[in-house]
Parts: structure tokens; sequence; C-alpha cells
């Protein structure tokens, strides 16, 4: 038995659903809607004649699918406008809820501003348009060269170099070392871009007519290298004269680029060829050992050395500072230090193993026997005095150029 509540129900829905005929008729579908993001691309300073690339997205947001139209370019409001900008291809729908990508390239042509917007036309009703800004600037490298030497902070060997001017004076130097020269002190040529793009340097050149006699410290020849705005690098260059008889040597270091203002810059190089220098001599009284079998005196530290690096333009005289007495046995020694061959004696051109030594017992108490020196053309030779009195040596260093340095001392 149907209850009350059940009778008015069923009563009441014919009425209900007569009142609802037609309202499939009023359900309305949902709009698409477009969105693009970024709202600005920026490229920011990009190389003329370089290109720069980036993108934005187009995106359904809602259920519809969004149908892309047209996508144009117009120019701002700057000097460059939409001519650097290209578009790639856009999309022809977007289904809904989902994004596409639109590439944009920047490719200026001149170092100035440029700006353009994209204008992309969709099916969304209530924004038919969106636009994107597009900015971006032309910009080109700048190369500065400077020749660098400064004699005095870096010791440089060559000649400081005249404001303003490319040139680099090497001055006179060997026609060999027995060392090659500190890359610190060598003459150098900065290369520096004070642009705020790339700039690509094509190739560092030597050319003249005594190209041969320099070369480049740790670049070759035709070497190309790229350095970013702000970047720099030290070309260290050296000289060696190669002939005896050549007196003065002239070329140019050669530098190409892609900075438009300095396609190519020339740096003139000069050098002479300094005649052989002598080798410098130094010589101490390193060791006294007593003829009575007392323990040796040693003066051979580096405290010992240090005020015999250069000798007195008279000689040495160790009259005072070091005790001989006869028969005790004197060694002397040319070598300030045996490890660096650098130090005296020494001879720029030569290594120590070519240069001759000779030591001479030029004056000795009267009655003096002979042949108190051994090692007399080596560089530690040994006296042994036999008589009070004073005598005097002389140390004489020759090199293979023939070019000799005495020096005498004076001992008691």
């Amino acid at each position: 038995m149907r209850t009350a509540h059940q009778l008015l129900a069923a009563a009441l829905m014919p009425l209900a659903l007569a009142a609802c005929r037609g309202c499939e008729s009023t359900v309305s579908t949902v709009p698409p809607a477009a969105s693009l993001t970024p709202r600005e691309l920026r490229f920011g300073k990009v190389k003329v004649g370089a290109e720069g690339a980036a993108a934005f997205t187009v995106a359904a947001v809602t259920q519809a699918t969004l149908m892309v139209e047209e996508a144009q370019l117009s120019s701002g409001s700057t000097p460059g406008g939409a001519e650097a900008f290209t578009l790639g291809e856009a999309p022809t729908s977007v289904s809904a809820f989902e994004e596409a990508s639109i590439p944009v390239t920047f490719r200026p042509a001149a170092e100035q501003a440029y700006e353009a917007v994209v204008s992309v036309r969709t099916n969304d009703p209530e924004t038919p348009v969106h636009a994107v800004l597009l900015t971006g600037e032309g910009a080109l490298p700048h190369l500065v060269v400077t020749p660098q030497c400064d004699p005095g902070v870096a010791r440089c060997i060559g000649l400081p170099p005249a404001p303003g001017v490319l040139a680099l004076d090497f001055g006179a130097q060997p026609r060999r070392r027995v060392s090659p020269v500190p890359g610190n002190r060598l003459p150098s040529v900065a290369l520096v871009n004070e642009g705020d793009v790339e700039l690509l340097i094509g190739a560092l050149r030597l050319e003249g007519p005594d190209a041969a006699a320099f070369s480049l410290r740790g670049a070759q020849p035709g070497t190309s290298l790229a350095l970013q705005g702000g970047e720099g690098v030290n070309v260290q260059i050296e000289f060696t004269p190669t002939s005896e008889v050549q007196a003065a040597y002239a070329a140019e270091l050669v530098i190409t680029s892609d900075d438009p203002a300095h396609p190519e810059v020339r740096v003139s190089l000069a050098g002479a060829l300094r005649p052989n220098r002598a080798p410098a001599v130094c010589a101490n009284v390193v060791q006294v050992k007593p003829g009575d079998g007392a323990l040796p005196v040693q003066h051979d530290t580096a405290a010992d050395w240090a005020p015999l690096l250069v000798p007195p333009a008279d000689g040495y005289d160790f009259t005072a500072t070091r005790e001989v007495v006869p028969l005790s046995e004197v060694k002397l020694s040319a070598l300030s230090s045996v490890t660096d061959a650098a130090a005296c004696t020494a001879d720029e051109e030569d290594p120590r193993d070519q240069l001759t030594f000779r030591w001479e017992l030029l004056e000795a108490p009267a009655g003096s026997a002979t042949g108190l020196l051994s090692g007399a053309s080596t560089s530690v030779a040994v006296f042994r005095p036999v008589l009070t009195g004073d005598y005097r040596l002389r140390l004489t260093v020759m090199d293979t150029e023939q070019s000799s340095t005495s020096v005498t001392l004076r001992l008691r």
C-alpha cells in the first residue's frame, strides 16, 4: 500500500516534466581562451650579424580548442624594428589545456636598439588579439691593443713603450742565452675586448724582413682565439738576433679580428744585437783548514756570500775577515751557488761548464815555494801558504767568445 508521500510524488512528476520541456536548448558551450607567456622577450645585446633565439608559448586555457588564425610582426618605437626579428612556424590550433611554442630569432644588422611586437590573432572571443613585445640591441666587439714593457716593476728586458704608439723595442739582446727569459719579463701586447659581445681574433702573424728573429711565447702564429666582453689576453714576444753580424732587426705583429673598426692592427717590433758580455765573476774564501789538525772554519753560507756578489773595484781584501796561518789549507771558490746556474760566477750566453777558470798567485812573501795552488783551472781551488805575509791571487773566467773577467783576492 502506497504511503502519502509516494502518492504526492507520483502526482507532481507530470508537472515537473512539463515545466522542463526545452531545458536542453538553454545549455551553453565553453568558449576558447588564449594565454601567451611571456609577454616580453628580451634578447639583450647580440653581435651584429649573429643570431639570438627565444620563444613564447600560446596556451588554450579552457576545454575548447584554440584556433591560431594569424601571427604578425610590427615595428616598435626604436630606430631598429621588425626587420631584425623572424617568427618561426606558428601552430594552427592548440588543443584544450595544451600549449604550443612559437620560436623567434633576432639578427641585428647594425649597432642600435631594436623593438617589435608580435600580434597573435585567435578565436578567443573575449581577447582575439594578444601581443608579445620583442626587444634587443645590436652590439659590436671593440679590440684594444696595448704594448707593455715595464723595466722597473716587472724588470722587463725591453724598453718602455711610448704612450699611444703601437710599437715594442727590445733594445739590445744577446744572440744566445743559457736560460730563457721568464715570461713575466718579456715585452708583451695586451689584447682586450672592451665591447659587450664576443670578439674573434682570427690570427696572430709575424711579418717583416726580420720576422724570424721574433717569436710568440706560448702561442703559435695563425692561432685564433675568442674573447668575451671585458676579457683580455697578454701575448708575450721573444726576440733573439739571428746573426752575429746584423746589428738591427725589425718586424711587425699583425692582429686580425672581427672588430669592424679594427679589422687589422699592426704592432712594430724592433731589436738590436748586443755584443757578447764577459762573465759575471765573484770569489770567496769558503774554508780555512788549519795545518795543526784543528777543525776547518767555514765561510760558505749565503750570508757570507752576500757582500761578495759584486767584486770591489780594487779586488777582495780578506786580510781582516779570514784568519790564515802558514800551512793552512785555504779553499777558494768562484761559485756563490752550486744549484743556481744563474748566480755568479755565471755567463748569460754560455753555461758554466763551458767557462774557463784560471787561478793565479800574483804576490807572495819572499822565499815562498812554488806550487802553492792546486785545482787552478777549476771553479774551486786550494791555496796552501807556507810563510807569514801578504798574498795576492787573481781569478780569471773566460767564455767561449774569449771574453774574460778578472778579480783579485788579498790574504794575510
